[in-house]
């Protein structure tokens, strides 16, 4: 996005004072608008916005957008409110592992659904993406399933996996070039093969299709919504229609939506058709078992059995973050626990469970379930690390005091801070404080030897809240080299006698 625009975006929701100066690189990312033309700026609610916050990858996000960092500094909360404010409605991602744009193209139902609403993307994530089996929610994992990515913030753009692989290895981030890249890529493999053969990129080679998955209820289980992984370019098409049937409807039925009702136990076959706006049609089935409730023997597994997080970081879609468990039935209910809770939480979401650090140690995290009065319990040890110590920067003075100067004229500098901190000033004639003097201009009445010192508090860094900075010493004498202001006047009013 161009960055003359963003700053205006930013300034006019109150996130930027006035003096940033004017923005000039590109888009950060391939899915980012490249225009505010087709940006649809909104506000969310407080609810949308703490989904946000736990989702929201500090690092992630200040390392991907150096533009908003050198508007504004890298101060963790400035940085999420602009990402709230402007960065989701212009296709900036707040992690590594979620990209709305890419899990909306997987995924049609929900396209069909959500359309352009990009928060709404979150929340089914949040809330129901991660217990459908959805696990195209990234371009990496959008590319690996031959899915081509149209951003939602620019639908005239087509993200292929040839594209999305090509802009990853090279660091791309402009769409146009990286679709270049691989247009001059498949042109010169053209050449070399010869003219009479075709030479195809990766996105062809990737058929289209559908993909579901096999999964076991109960006959106490209530309805069950299928997921539903979209392969090829059967995930951009926006006009894409479902349909679903079930084998053996004394075992389940299945609505137009994919809402499993049981109905006994048994086994039935579930098919899933998707009928594209050409015509074509692809489909795919799985295994549903439905067992007796009581017959049942409950399984839960989970994907680590160790990992490694940062005290004090809070991000629920990192991997390192979250521990997923599979569970047999698949609606088993899944409750989470943590040893030490002083150490690291846990917050359940179905088959996930979200770890947050506290402090250094290690806690054990437990998933359990519990089916006809048998318990099932599986776990990760967590090893949290200390949150490296940051300290408040120290204020770089751009514009200092001269060494000397003649007259009672104003003193200035001018001071900058990286951290997004608060700077205060405090001036001083030798080393006496001047009451009052607390901004960054003073004017002296006397002669003396003056300096300021700047303080950056940084109430959000985990060390010293506070550095300070002290400008150059300025010897300040008075101007002498004027006549006797005393004299001049009497000289005057000789001059020009009254009557």
């Amino acid at each position: 996005m161009r960055k003359e625009k963003v700053l205006a975006l930013l300034m006019a929701v109150g996130i930027v004072a006035a003096g940033v100066p004017t923005l000039t690189s590109n888009a950060a990312e391939l899915t980012q608008a490249t225009s505010t033309d087709s940006v649809k700026y909104t506000k969310l609610s407080a609810a949308d916005e703490k989904l946000l916050q736990q989702m929201f990858d500090y690092e992630y996000y200040k390392d991907h957008n150096p533009d908003v960092v050198a508007a504004i500094g890298d101060d963790p909360e400035k940085l999420f409110q602009h990402f709230v404010q402007c960065g989701i409605f212009e296709g900036r991602s707040e992690n590594a592992n979620f990209n709305p744009s890419a899990y909306a193209s997987a995924y049609s139902d929900l396209s069909a659904a959500f359309g352009s609403d990009i928060m709404a993307y979150y929340r089914h994530y949040a809330v129901l993406g991660v217990n459908e089996a959805r696990p195209v929610t990234n371009l990496a994992a959008a590319a690996k399933a031959g899915i081509t990515v149209t951003p939602l913030t620019n639908p005239t753009v087509k993200l292929t996996p040839a594209v999305i692989a090509v802009a990853e290895a090279k660091g791309i981030t402009d769409p146009t070039v990286a679709t270049a890249v691989v247009a001059a890529a498949s042109s010169n493999s053209s050449s070399d093969s010869g003219s009479s053969s075709s030479s195809r990129t990766n996105t062809d080679t990737i058929e289209p299709g559908v993909q579901i998955n096999d999964l076991t209820l109960t006959t106490t289980s209530s309805a069950y919504r299928m997921g539903v992984l979209l392969k090829g370019t059967a995930g951009t098409d926006q006009n894409a229609t479902y349909g679903w049937e079930s084998s053996n409807t004394d075992v389940a039925i299945i609505d137009e939506n994919g809402e499993i009702t049981v109905k006994a136990a048994g086994t039935t076959t579930i098919t899933c058709t998707l009928t594209l706006s050409t015509g074509e049609k692809y489909s795919d089935t799985c295994t549903l078992t439905v067992k007796d409730a009581n017959d049942i023997t409950p399984v839960i597994t989970i994907d680590k059995s160790t990992t490694s997080i940062v005290a004090g970081v809070t991000d629920n879609l990192n991997s390192n973050h979250n521990i997923f468990a599979t569970v047999t039935p698949s609606d088993a209910t899944v409750t989470w626990s943590s040893s030490d809770s002083t150490v690291a939480t846990v917050q359940g979401s179905g088959t996930v469970g979200q770890v947050i650090g506290l402090k250094a140690g290690t806690a054990t995290i437990t998933a359990k379930i519990t089916v006809n009065g048998v318990e099932k319990t599986a776990t990760c040890e967590v090893t949290v690390e200390a949150a490296p110590v940051v300290d408040a920067a120290t204020p770089t003075i751009s514009q200092n005091l001269s060494s000397t100067q003649t007259g009672y004229a104003a003193l200035s500098i001018t001071a900058t801070v990286s951290d997004g901190g608060t700077l205060s000033y405090q001036w001083y004639n030798g080393d006496a404080v001047i009451s009052g003097a607390t901004l960054n201009t003073y004017t002296p009445n006397e002669a003396g030897s003056y300096k300021c010192v700047v303080t950056n508090t940084n109430s959000s860094v985990n060390g010293n809240t506070t550095a300070t900075a002290t400008s150059a010493v300025c010897a300040v004498t008075a101007d002498v080299s004027s006549d006797n202001p005393e004299v001049e006047p009497e000289q005057e009013d000789e001059q020009n006698p009254e009557g």
